[in-house]
């Protein structure tokens, strides 16, 4: 009975949580200043510039700021340098984009997607984006690319509620 017990513990414990859900060394929901704490330091803030946005899209800068970055770090995986940038909703992690620093690499980046995730769950050919269901890590995973100029791969948490509708 003790054996059975020691044997259950240890599956809860090495069985992925989407609780526990994040990207690297963050989890969704930490704060700001626990995400700079995981960090090591490396975040640096991001302050919201309202006059880089386009003069079109004026009149929606409250919810362009309030989507907008509140810091970013560098980071670097497979050989390649990223820029990943923190959003944040009620000063709570709620998203990273990771923005690609030499672009050329995207169609490879594209590739190594595909082959790590699978075939997407949605794919939209015109904008070049793919979207996946990474239920092992608990993230909707997301890969943008344009012309082959700028890449980006966002990672969010997945939604507790059903995928059934309302």
């Amino acid at each position: 009975m003790e054996l059975a017990r020691v044997i259950i513990g240890l599956a809860a414990v090495s069985v992925p949580s989407v609780a526990q859900a994040g990207w690297q060394y963050t989890q969704w929901g930490m704060s700001s200043a626990e995400v700079a704490g995981a960090s090591g330091g490396k975040t640096q803030p991001l302050v919201f510039d309202p006059n880089s946005v386009d003069p079109m899209l004026r009149d929606h800068l409250p919810e362009i700021a309030a989507d907008a970055p509140t810091m970013h770090a560098p980071y670097q995986t497979g050989g390649r340098q990223f820029d990943v940038e923190f959003h944040f909703s009620n000063d709570r992690l709620d998203r990273a984009t990771l923005h690609l620093k030499a672009p050329l690499d995207c169609f490879k980046l594209a590739g190594e997607m595909a082959a790590a995730y699978g075939i997407p769950d949605k794919h939209y050919e015109r904008s070049n984006t793919s979207w996946w269901r990474d239920k092992e890590k608990g993230n909707h995973v997301m890969f943008s690319a344009w012309a082959n100029e700028q890449c980006t791969i966002t990672y969010q948490p997945l939604s507790n509620k059903s995928d059934s509708g309302l």
